[in-house]
């Protein structure tokens, strides 16, 4: 039994989300906790804020007012969760969670064997990045594996295993080859970059002696050039697949991407992602 996190915004969840949650938690014979994550500093409106300064005194009483009608917002949304869950006969755990969400996440994920993060979650009041920065700093601090949910669910015809040669990508390799113990139906392809072209793939023989243990049969596809652009440029035409990427923003340097680069991938490519880092 594997122990899988899914963190979301109480106030921004459908119930399709839940579902999509769950049959992952399901596939992976995981026990699933989902997050509702609240921030209640940055949603708080301090009405001294936004009321004439000779009407200071009164501030408090219109602030209580304002979090109290926010707070039965959640209580309704927390309602709405437990009666999909009860509907669709979701066996979730939950944790509610108020304060910076981020922090609250980063500490979850220090009990998990997996996160799941919907690719659009976001807790800004104005136009975000894309991917979101709150997604993005998940990724680099999050202490155990990450999976990147496509904003449409899609049905995973392959996955591709990038693969460097180095011991980060073989570590995001391993997790993932782990975790998800009941995923092969898809097709297995492993994706390397010859930056040298060299004509072979650094250490073949042990990677295909390893990964046959997990899976039946596994194709290496061999690229040369600029591995941010050829992987880029291969995954373009791979929309139904699953992607592993090690080592996110946890290293001055990367065997494959500076993090811009994993993050223009993230923008581009919308597809699954499994990120992690040793």
């Amino acid at each position: 039994m594997k122990k899988i996190i899914a963190a979301i915004d109480v106030m921004h969840f459908s119930e399709n989300l839940l579902i999509h949650f769950n049959s992952i938690a399901v596939e992976m014979e995981g026990k699933l906790t989902v997050i509702l994550l609240e921030d209640i500093f940055q949603n708080a409106s301090p009405a001294a804020e936004l009321l004439p300064q000779d009407a200071y005194p009164y501030y408090a009483e219109i602030d209580a007012a304002l979090f109290e009608k926010r707070r039965a917002l959640v209580k309704e949304k927390v309602n709405i969760f437990r009666e999909i869950c009860e509907r669709k006969n979701i066996k979730a755990q939950l944790h509610e969670r108020e304060g910076v969400p981020l922090e609250e996440i980063i500490i979850e994920s220090r009990f998990a064997d997996l996160l799941i993060i919907d690719c659009n979650t976001s807790f800004a009041k104005v136009y975000d990045s894309d991917p979101p920065k709150f997604v993005k700093d998940v990724l680099r601090r999050a202490e155990c594996p990450v999976l990147i949910l496509p904003s449409v669910q899609k049905e995973i015809q392959e996955i591709i295993l990038t693969y460097s040669g180095g011991y980060s990508s073989m570590f995001a390799i391993h997790q993932f080859s782990n975790l998800f113990k009941n995923s092969p139906t898809a097709k297995i392809t492993v994706l390397y970059v010859d930056e040298k072209n060299s004509g072979t793939v650094k250490d073949e023989n042990l990677l295909k002696e390893y990964l046959l243990t997990h899976y039946s049969t596994v194709e290496i596809k061999r690229l040369s050039g600029d591995p941010s652009l050829e992987i880029m440029n291969y995954l373009l035409h791979k929309p139904n697949s699953l992607v592993t990427l090690g080592a996110y923003g946890r290293s001055k340097t990367s065997e494959f991407f500076h993090h811009s680069d994993a993050e223009k991938l993230l923008n581009t490519i919308n597809t699954y992602f499994f990120i992690t880092h040793p």
